[in-house]
């Protein structure tokens, strides 16, 4: 039998998983969902590549968090030559390139330098914003405070900091306390973050309102996504990723 044909069904099978993650529900359970995806994206290799990359940059938000997953679990080259060639097209949304940005930062690959970006200033701005906002948990401000020490070169680690949590209030405060935290803070900026800390006067809890997105990526992924867009550039290390959950209990 040709090998295309061999590859045919796992790959039906994984374009359909991106239908039954859009209706937020699955006629099987969901763990077996993902595994038999995993499964048929391990079966068909870079044979999936495309199909996953036009999820990732073209479908829903829901769709494009299922292809990020996928993505990032088959990994190796022919996924970063892609992601790079998609990060040069000039009629991508800078929003969908956040997420090849995430991307490359889950693989530990390095950001090129021929990122096009209509408006990067804007991108990374809002990042900041949404990276704020993103976090709820205390497990969140700890993982944000380990992506920012993993992305941030240490001479720019204070500025960047104190423009993270430029009018953050409280959520300003705890992810300095989740800095504090880190160990692999250097010596010298401990002090400086204290003081950043001592500084901040968290004002009045606001009302909460509703987020922009119905539908965001997965906690992990939003993180992750908004600390490499918004940190200056630096070659990434790669960390253990969880599968994402829109609509699904994956």
């Amino acid at each position: 039998m040709h090998p295309n044909l061999l590859s045919f069904g796992p790959l039906r099978q994984i374009a359909s998983s991106f239908e039954a993650i859009e209706r937020g529900r699955a006629a099987t359970p969901a763990k077996q969902l993902r595994e038999r995806t995993l499964a048929g994206v391990r079966a068909v290799g870079n044979g999936c590549v495309p199909l996953l990359a036009r999820k990732l940059c073209g479908a829903s938000e829901r769709q494009a968090s299922w292809a990020f997953f996928l993505l990032g679990a088959l990994g190796g080259d022919r996924v970063l030559r892609e992601v790079r060639a998609r990060l040069r097209d000039p009629q991508l949304p800078d929003e969908r390139k956040a997420l090849l940005l995430a991307l490359l930062g889950e693989l530990g690959a390095e950001i090129p330098d021929d990122v096009v970006l209509a408006d990067p200033d804007r991108l990374a701005q809002a990042s900041v914003r949404e990276l704020m906002a993103s976090l709820e948990t205390e497990a969140d401000y700890t993982q944000a405070a380990e992506l920012i020490v993993a992305q941030v070169p240490v001479v720019d680690l204070p500025a960047f900091v104190e423009e993270l949590t430029r009018d953050a209030g409280e959520p300003a405060v705890k992810l300095l306390e989740a800095l504090l935290a880190q160990g692999e803070l250097p010596r010298e900026l401990s002090p400086r973050l204290t003081r950043l800390r001592k500084e901040l006067k968290a004002p009045a809890p606001q009302p909460a309102t509703a987020r922009a997105s119905a539908t965001p990526p997965p906690a992990e992924s939003r993180i992750r996504c908004h600390t490499v867009v918004a940190a200056p550039r630096r070659p990434t290390r790669p960390r253990r990723r969880r599968p994402p959950s829109p609509g699904l209990d994956l």
